[in-house]
């Protein structure tokens, strides 16, 4: 079935936005019939799916609804990237049996092999800090910004907003990294975010024996200052 009326669905967007117009019985019957029959399209389409899983309906939600759910939809891609760099995290650092562990939601905090009291903690802007006690304050060691989609179209608009969490860290000596949710070559990311000492791919970082993973697992010990 062809869009309701002659000016197709443009009338009912103007309506929407709150335009006065002239509507007749017959064009209100032929957009519900337009829209139910749509709907029928959708329904049968997801019928035919061999599996459902959350995130497809996080993207319908999106394509159905619009824009509007787009900052919740990537605030839940964000946590779940997050909670997954955690998870990571922690099986480096339990297995150090570090003295003093404390694992809360939010961070998590342990006494180094120097007897420093570190702690990770789980955010915002940054995504991950992990500082170090120094005398009676908290030293900045590491930031670490999580970026979790997987669309490579939008992955320079997520450099970008790496760079400017980052850039909020004045304090020199502090490193910084960056964990994106798909491979990028390194002179492209660089140009995206110039303060990111280090890119990951959070892809690679997930197999147990990779390069990326050894080379993330050895900075991070140190950085922490835990034995090898």
């Amino acid at each position: 079935m062809p869009y309701p009326g002659k000016k197709g669905l443009g009338k009912w967007v103007e309506i929407e936005k709150g335009k006065s117009e002239t509507v007749s019985e017959s064009e209100i019957r032929d957009l519900c019939a337009a829209l139910i029959e749509a709907g029928e399209r959708l329904l049968s389409a997801i019928s035919s799916r061999d599996n459902i899983t959350e995130d497809f309906f996080h993207e319908l939600a999106l394509l159905t609804l619009g824009a509007q759910l787009d900052g919740s939809y990537r605030v839940i891609v964000g946590q779940k990237a997050v909670a997954v760099v955690r998870e990571l995290i922690e099986n480096i650092v339990k297995p150090k049996n570090p003295s003093g562990f404390q694992e809360r939601e939010s961070e998590i905090e342990f006494n180094n092999a120097a007897g420093r009291r570190v702690k990770i903690r789980f955010g915002s802007d940054p995504d991950i800090l992990v500082s170090e006690r120094s005398g009676n304050q908290y030293r900045h060691l590491l930031a670490i910004e999580v970026k979790g989609g997987s669309d490579l179209s939008n992955i320079h608009n997520r450099l970008g907003e790496a760079e400017k969490s980052h850039l909020k860290l004045s304090a020199s000596g502090v490193l910084r990294w960056t964990i994106i949710g798909v491979p990028v070559d390194e002179q492209t990311a660089r140009m995206r975010s110039p303060s990111t000492n280090r890119f990951y791919a959070i892809s690679t970082l997930l197999i147990d024996g990779s390069q990326e993973y050894e080379s993330f697992r050895r900075e991070l010990i140190s950085i922490l200052g835990l034995p090898e």
